[in-house]
């Protein structure tokens, strides 16, 4: 069974360059192809693709080393930029 966007829904995706650095996205638009998110600040609108069991998605654009938010992601915490570990 595939996890999938949920509208309403909070999903939460790590960075590959610092492994700290989280943002949490809200899911305020789903169709069958793309999903429209927010950060709290921004809203972007990502195309949908499968991968391992779950839905996909990169907010930030698709690039080397770039992070995916996937569907199996989700949280239940605030939306926004939450730095967590050393450093903060």
């Amino acid at each position: 069974m595939t996890a999938t966007f949920q509208t309403g829904s909070r999903y939460q995706l790590t960075f590959v360059g610092n492994a700290d650095l989280h943002v949490t996205y809200e899911v305020l638009k789903r169709t069958a192809k793309f999903v429209t998110l927010t950060d709290g600040i921004d809203v972007v609108r990502c195309k949908v693709m499968e991968y391992a069991g779950e839905e996909q998605c990169m907010p930030h654009g698709s690039y080397s080393l770039c992070p995916v938010l996937g569907a199996s992601r989700e949280v239940s915490g605030p939306i926004g930029v939450l730095s967590t570990g050393c450093g903060t």
